[in-house]
């Protein structure tokens, strides 16, 4: 049975299990009744195909109630928008209504072919006649002209072709300080589908961003087997805007504490930090080198390395010096923060219609909200603290240990010199690039993006 996943509500969860229980007994009629009644919102798999699922499953040593066949046709009836009253003797319209394609039809996927092409499949022969009339009277179909296609659509569904891998998902927040000042932290957290997880993979974002740039990513790499958490760190997006704790040894222990202590994650993890979250990610790896069972980072100058005191003040990073002078950006950006995200979007991607105008008026909303600017600023002006961390721990624990990867983006402006800047602080560096791709990684290249980071852990 493909496993049923909904958004987080008891009271459907409950009905899902009670209905199962029937299933097993093999009440067909009362299990098929019950939940074409029950309200659902499904992620992932559409809910014909799970009920499709559940016919493959019943006995049907018994033919089920014929009122069974009078719901299945009241309910593609609806779908199809039809007012053909169902069981009445009224004759089908001249015209059957085209048929669009499914995914329009059925935009939810509530029910159309998969149900009944497997309820039909189910039915015993005594019943198919009244079945058909029924469905050619809503609908203008018949089980007999379109057998071939009944056919071909239900080896496709029986050999799972149609159903997706699910994925279970949910947003929270937890506070780590709930004085002043708070400290709160919003996070997505994508569950793989098998029981057996192969792992956890923590993504940290950069700036200007949040943890939505990896709205692309989540999904295939929990459906690869890893429970993804996927944070906004402190002062970002919709978590809290304290005045400080921008360095990036805190920002770090706060995910290290969001992990442990409220998510009771005890094995080692995967960590995968862009920009301003690569300098997070290693500051989390050298606090916690045995939590960590891997580390991917990139698209960072990492401060405290010769590269990064080479390039700080250089055209392509002029931003770090913008960025670290007290209140002036503030007062510059405040009501253009839109203008000037996008700004770095375009110049820095080799694909910036990766960004949508969606995609850019979040970002911009993100950044709008009281503090936010601040916030994003005193991560850059925390860079002179941050050297001097980094260079301490090189100095007494030497270079990192744990399995890495370099990761940049194929035609970005920061990939040259991205390796021998890794060499300064890990052991045994692996390289990886993005196809095509510039800073944004996660967002240009998706696909090879998700490729390359579980290729690496998995290797």
């Amino acid at each position: 049975m493909v496993p049923i996943s909904y958004k987080m509500d008891d009271d459907i969860m409950n009905h899902v299990a009670h209905e199962n229980q029937h299933v097993a007994k093999g009440n067909d009629s009362q299990c098929l009744l019950s939940i074409l009644d029950m309200p659902f919102e499904v992620v992932g798999v559409p809910f014909e195909a799970t009920l499709y699922t559940i016919l493959q499953g019943c006995s049907l040593e018994i033919v089920p109630d014929p009122l069974l066949y009078v719901k299945i046709a009241q309910e593609v009836a609806k779908v199809d928008g039809s007012t053909t009253d169902v069981g009445s003797a009224s004759p089908p319209p001249d015209t059957p209504p085209t048929a669009p394609d499914e995914r329009q039809w059925d935009p939810m996927g509530i029910m159309r072919s998969n149900t009944r092409w497997a309820a039909l499949q189910s039915w015993k022969d005594e019943t198919a006649a009244e079945v058909d009339r029924i469905l050619e009277e809503v609908g203008g179909f018949s089980l007999n002209s379109h057998k071939s296609r009944l056919c071909s659509d239900l080896a496709e569904r029986s050999s799972g072709a149609d159903m997706a891998p699910q994925i279970t998902q949910r947003t929270q927040q937890i506070w780590l300080q709930d004085s002043d000042p708070e400290v709160r932290l919003y996070y997505t957290e994508s569950l793989p589908v098998s029981e057996h997880c192969k792992g956890t993979i923590l993504l940290i974002h950069g700036f200007p961003e949040t943890s939505y740039q990896f709205r692309h990513v989540v999904k295939p790499l929990a459906e690869a087997g890893y429970r993804t958490i996927a944070p906004d760190y402190r002062g970002a997006g919709f978590s809290s805007h304290p005045p400080g704790g921008y360095t990036k040894d805190i920002l770090s222990q706060d995910l290290h504490t969001l992990l442990v202590e409220h998510l009771n994650i005890k094995d080692p993890i995967h960590i995968v930090g862009h920009d301003i979250g690569g300098m997070i990610a290693f500051a989390y790896v050298s606090q916690f080198p045995d939590d960590v069972a891997s580390i991917a980072w990139g698209e960072c100058p990492l401060p405290g390395t010769k590269h990064y005191e080479t390039n700080k003040h250089t055209p392509p990073l002029w931003h770090f010096s913008f960025h670290a002078q007290p209140d002036i950006p503030e007062a510059l950006v405040a009501g253009k923060e839109r203008m000037y995200i996008k700004h770095f979007y375009d110049r820095l991607a080799q694909k910036p219609s990766a960004f949508t105008n969606e995609d850019l008026d979040f970002y911009a909303t993100q950044y709008s909200m009281p503090g936010a600017l601040r916030c994003g600023f005193n991560a850059y002006r925390m860079f002179k603290k941050d050297a001097a961390h980094n260079q301490n721990w090189l100095s007494n624990m030497g270079k990192v240990k744990v399995k890495n990867m370099i990761l940049s983006g194929e035609r970005s402006l920061v990939a040259k010199g991205a390796v021998e800047m890794a060499e300064e602080v890990f052991e045994n560096v692996t390289p990886g690039f993005v196809e095509g791709s510039g800073h944004w990684i996660a967002e240009e290249n998706p696909e090879d993006f998700v490729k390359k980071v579980l290729a690496f852990i998995e290797h």
